[in-house]
């Protein structure tokens, strides 16, 4: 009775450690290109279950542990992948992306500007883990016109003064901006202003790409708020819209401020803000339905003297 207690006892025990996972088994990633060929030199990472990365050799293959859930793949040539492992396989797609080239004209942003190169089909390009997304959707940095340092890293040699180029972005429907911080290095976080120039360029292909900027200074519009008595009213939220138009087969630079709020009129009802001079803007006192009214003016240009938004 022992016997046949042990026997059983021995294959119950058998087929779990049958349906455990071998020690030695390893994780298959398989990288490939837009084409679904092999692509080689990738470095692929395991971002859940274990920390090991490899890379690809020329079949494409790299091997992580098999408590691997997640690997990374990337090339600094090209698109990123994530991929979810699943049954010890798993295939990474490593595209070709936009590597675009911003170029600012000798007189503009002299003292170097932020930049950024978005896919506009993710609002939300710069939020996750790995910067700029996965696959990768956006990239930015610091154009400069100071001399490239070479006692510096590989990217600061090779840098053109005046130009930024990105890392590889999907293809797709892109924005490029430009932007400067407009309120001082100690002001509050609410009170930071970035006055910043934005262009559409619609759908752009993979493949290197360059674009001009165009950089335009902010006019200062000062104006008031009247009730519909006629007198100043405060705590009117302010708001600037650029309108512009549309101009076949170029982009379109419109320029505007950005900050944590809205201004709003002061207690005499005046109020101060910052405008494209280059295209037409709507300014509107208060929004739809607001309780004590609305008023719009759009501007051209800069106007003689202050405007007047009296509520309706």
């Amino acid at each position: 009775m022992g016997g046949a207690r042990k026997s059983v006892f021995r294959a119950v025990t058998l087929s779990a450690l049958l349906m455990l996972p071998c020690a030695g088994r390893a994780a298959e990633i398989r990288v490939v290109d837009d084409a679904d060929k092999p692509l080689a030199d990738v470095m692929v990472a395991c971002t859940k279950g274990s920390n090991e990365a490899g890379v690809t050799g020329a079949d494409g293959l790299v091997h992580l542990p098999d408590v691997c859930r997640q690997a990374y793949c990337d090339r600094g040539d090209r698109v990123n992948d994530q991929v979810g492992i699943d049954g010890g396989k798993a295939t990474c797609h490593v595209r070709r992306g936009v590597v675009m080239t911003v170029i600012a004209l000798p007189g503009v942003c002299p003292d170097g500007c932020w930049v950024s190169v978005a896919n506009t089909s993710h609002p939300e390009a710069h939020r996750g883990t790995v910067e700029g997304g996965v696959p990768r959707q956006g990239s930015d940095g610091f154009i400069s016109w100071k001399k490239p340092r070479q006692d510096s890293g590989r990217e600061e040699r090779e840098r053109i003064p005046g130009r930024w180029k990105s890392k590889p972005i999907e293809a797709g429907p892109l924005t490029v901006g430009v932007g400067l911080e407009l309120s001082r290095a100690d002001a509050p976080l609410e009170e930071q202003t970035t006055w910043h120039c934005r262009a559409e360029l619609g759908a752009v292909a993979a493949g290197s790409k360059e674009v001009t900027l165009t950089w335009r200074e902010p006019l200062e519009v000062r104006g008031r708020v009247l009730d519909r008595a006629g007198k100043p009213v405060s705590d009117v939220p302010i708001f600037v819209t650029p309108e512009p138009g549309t101009a076949a087969g170029e982009p379109v630079w419109t320029c505007a401020s950005e900050a944590m709020r809205e201004p709003v009129s002061g207690a005499d009802g005046s109020f101060v803000v910052q405008i494209d001079p280059g295209v037409p803007v709507k300014i509107d006192a208060g929004w739809k339905n607001y309780p004590i009214g609305t008023a719009s003016r759009t501007l051209r240009g800069k106007p003689d003297g202050e405007i007047v938004l009296a509520l309706k």
